[in-house]
């Protein structure tokens, strides 16, 4: 049976049940073997009233080839019965296979009348079932309050918020769900506010995202359920959250400088921020345009700091500031600030460690550096720096003349024109965009490089020995050249060349040259016993040939051909204690014969005469360094006569 009939069966009472003679809608021959194939009528057909929909149900009809039933509606019992399409082949008039029909209405109060037939699968169709008729109900009963609100901030927006709900179930009375049509949704902005209605949805509708709101903003929601004849449930319980967000960058300030306006503002703590746009207008209510990043970035600074610079002097600028967090977050701006650019009226201070130095090839051309001028002359903050002025002056430090300029990036300059062998002086300026020219560097001395026309200094310490072992040679040194002949650096030295004279200062003829880092000259085939003198000059590659060095006289050795001197202060002394010994003593030969230096003393040859008599013999020798000799053996009461020959 079906479940739809068994209440219908049991509450008969609710039922309006009419009846009337059977319509003949198949008029077809009693005798005809037609009507005998056609299906069985339906029966037990009941109608039931409902809100906005009337519910009919019949017994189903057991035959093997129905193919479902067909629906027929009228206004009144005995009236004209209209087909009721449904889910059904309306083509075949079938309404429904089912043995229950939904006829929804928006007829509240109409009452109607139904009839059913059967159709089996090749066409034929019963005849219809006694009528039966039913009332469309008013819908007086909301729909329940919607379920399950919640509220959440969107995290991809600091202006959204996602509101969501479940659809109701039944009637606020508990029976089933009838018409529910839309939800409606209220809002109230912080804890006091008011609710007021924002959308409406269809019913379906399980979320609203509500958008443009304020960050940082308390928002409470309630949603009410309405059906079609608009009845409303009562509204859910509020349910509040805050909308994310970034706070609004507090104190900012903008201060004119030469040049520029200097903007500051309170840091935001919020560990979404990233950083801060920047914004600037020549009006303080409107037009205000984001400035460029300066760090390569998607906002202007990550810093809570910014230098508008390039600025003409009387510009007159304001500025807001938004705080940026991540995805998208963006503060609401803040109140504007305002400044007026200054005009530059110091000039940048002297730049500092100038240096110049000559080109060692290129005798024309001197590098001139110095480093970047870092404060206003006044002792402020460096402002418009555009460049660097370079001067010169010949010979003296009081006759500059401008021979350059740079801008600000480049801290060198090379000057192409200047003369060989010349003494210049150098200084430098900074100038600024208001063509504010600062105080000069300090002179930088140089002299520039040419032909090397000044040959180096004479050789100091020249010392000549003569060879003590080889008599025809003589070794000859001296100290190196440090300075130029003029005093000023030793430029090029290559040699040194060696000179002699024999006999005399007066014919002095080169004898060797020799490289730069020789420090001595052995000069040989000397004669012997011969008086020389020496002297040394250096050159350099330029052929620049030094003035000499004092001169030295040196003595050849030879074969020595002059004896010692005789030994002095000969004294004999008989020994008392040994009647047979006399001890000779003598003073030490400090000269040759000639009176000349002593040399090649090898020692003492001893000589005795008996009784006094003029027959000496030689009795000993002795070295060098013997002084005394003790002849022994001798006779006692003897006269005995000694001579030393050295």
């Amino acid at each position: 049976m079906n479940p739809f009939l068994t209440p219908l069966a049991l509450a008969a009472s609710a039922l309006l049940l009419f009846s009337c003679d059977r319509e003949r809608s198949n008029p077809i021959d009693p005798q005809s073997s037609v009507l005998a194939e056609r299906p069985s009528t339906p029966t037990g057909l009941v109608a039931q009233d409902d809100v906005g929909r009337i519910l009919v149900a019949w017994q189903s009809v057991e035959e093997g080839d129905l193919a479902g039933y067909g629906v027929y509606r009228s206004n009144k019992s005995n009236g004209t019965y209209e087909f009721v399409s449904g889910d059904g082949d309306s083509t075949l008039l079938i309404s429904t296979g089912k043995t229950t029909f939904v006829d929804s209405l928006d007829t509240p109060g109409t009452t109607l009348f139904y009839r059913i037939a059967a159709v089996d699968t090749v066409g034929l169709i019963s005849e219809r079932s006694n009528f039966v008729g039913a009332t469309v109900l008013e819908d007086l009963v909301p729909p329940e309050t919607p379920l399950n609100l919640s509220v959440v901030a969107d995290e991809d927006g600091n202006d959204r918020i996602i509101i969501r709900w479940t659809v109701p179930r039944v009637d606020s009375d508990g029976g089933e769900l009838s018409g529910l049509s839309g939800f409606v949704v209220f809002r109230a902005e912080g804890s006091q506010g008011g609710f007021v209605a924002i959308d409406t949805l269809a019913g379906h509708a399980q979320e609203l995202v509500d958008e443009g709101l304020k960050s940082l903003t308390a928002y409470a929601y309630r949603v009410m359920a309405f059906d079609d004849a608009g009845n409303e449930s009562p509204l859910t319980a509020q349910q509040q959250t805050q909308t994310r967000g970034l706070q609004v960058p507090p104190n900012v300030n903008a201060s004119g400088q030469i040049g520029q306006i200097v903007l500051s503002w309170g840091g935001i703590d919020n560990l979404d921020l990233l950083g801060y746009h920047v914004f600037r207008s020549t009006r303080a209510d409107d037009e205000f345009e984001q400035l460029p990043s300066v760090e390569g970035s998607d906002f202007t600074t990550g810093q809570t700091s910014y230098i508008d610079s390039n600025l003409t002097a009387g510009q007159v600028f304001f500025y807001k500031i938004q705080a940026v967090g991540k995805n998208s977050l963006l503060s609401e701006m803040s109140g504007s600030a305002g400044a007026e650019a200054l005009a530059d009226e110091s000039a940048p201070a002297a730049p500092s460690d100038v240096s110049a130095v000559p080109s060692e090839s290129n005798f024309s051309q001197v590098q001139v550096s110095w480093n970047a001028s870092v404060r206003d002359a006044t002792g402020g903050d460096l402002t418009g720096l555009t460049g660097y002025i370079v001067y010169r002056s010949e010979e003296t430090s009081a006759s500059f003349i401008r021979i350059g300029q740079v801008d600000d990036n480049t801290l060198e300059f090379l000057d192409g024109s200047a003369v060989e062998s010349t003494t210049y002086f150098y200084a430098v300026t900074a100038i600024d965009a208001a063509a504010n020219e600062g105080p000069r560097t300090i002179p930088i001395q140089i002299r520039t490089k040419g032909p090397d026309k000044v040959a180096p200094q004479a050789p100091q310490n020249i010392s000549a020995i003569p060879d003590p072992v080889d008599f025809n040679q003589a070794v000859v040194r001296w100290s190196p050249s440090v300075l130029d002949a003029d005093g000023g650096e030793l430029t090029g030295i290559v040699g040194y060349v060696v000179f002699r004279s024999k006999g005399g200062t007066s014919s002095f003829v080169p004898v060797d040259s020799l490289d730069v880092n020789a420090r001595d000259f052995v000069d040989v085939d000397l004669a012997f016993l011969t008086t020389y003198f020496y002297t040394v000059s250096a050159y350099d590659e330029a052929g620049n040939e030094g003035p000499r060095g004092a001169s030295v006289q040196v003595s050849t050795e030879g074969p020595d051909r002059v004896s010692p001197q005789a030994p002095n202060n000969v004294s004999a002394v008989a020994d008392e204690l040994d009647s047979g010994r006399i001890t000779i003593r003598w003073s030490p030969v400090i000269q040759d014969s000639d009176g000349g230096e002593l040399t090649g003393l090898a020692g003492y040859v001893i000589f005795r005469a008996e009784g006094g008599g003029s027959s000496f013999v030689t009795i000993d020798s002795v070295g060098a360094d013997i002084r005394e000799y003790v002849d022994s053996g001798l006779i006692s009461l003897t006269i005995y006569a000694y001579r030393i020959l050295a």
